[in-house]
């Protein structure tokens, strides 16, 4: 096979991890593919396998729809920050997230042109989620005018970014206090 011009394409694509000191709370992941183009900061529930080299299908999708969109990386932040919580049954989240969580989620966001909720409808089945959300977003209040919710065409639902609904095209709408 013969080309007739040939095109080398190179791009760097730079993962910082911020974790607690005994490595139980994964507070960032930041993905950044080109720094002159804005961040955006993703709310998730918490932390999945990802790490430096390991990607999972959450961040996958993260990067896709946030790099079709023109960023040029992003945070990734969750409202419960214990990693393997999702391995937990019993799922005790007044004992996943701490200050530091918040601390970092806040400086995220004032690096952000976007803050996007896609923490799915977890917070309207449970109370003490629904709590945490409403807590974050009143911390978030300076911030209100970019936060944005993960939502699909058809309606103005959470969704989380594994959801069938919302895996191929992100639909962000304005933040709403309800």
């Amino acid at each position: 096979m013969e080309c007739s011009s040939m095109i080398n394409m190179n791009a760097t694509v730079k993962i910082e991890v911020t974790e607690s000191d005994n490595h139980e709370h994964r507070y960032v992941l930041k993905k950044v593919w080109d720094v002159k183009k804005p961040m955006a900061t993703v709310i998730t529930l918490y932390p999945g396998k990802a790490d430096l080299i390991v990607s999972d299908t959450t961040q996958m999708l993260v990067t896709n729809q946030l790099y079709t969109k023109g960023f040029g990386g992003f945070f990734s932040v969750n409202l419960y920050s214990k990693i393997g919580i999702a391995d937990s049954m019993n799922k005790n989240f007044k004992q996943a997230s701490n200050n530091e969580n918040d601390k970092l989620i806040l400086e995220c966001a004032k690096e952000s042109r976007q803050i996007i909720f896609a923490w799915g409808s977890l917070p309207q089945k449970n109370r003490i989620v629904k709590e945490r959300v409403e807590k974050l977003i009143e911390k978030l209040n300076k911030e209100k005018k970019k936060c944005f919710i993960l939502s699909d065409e058809q309606s103005s639902k959470y969704y989380h970014p594994l959801t069938g609904k919302v895996r191929i095209k992100w639909n962000l709408l304005p933040f709403r206090d309800e």
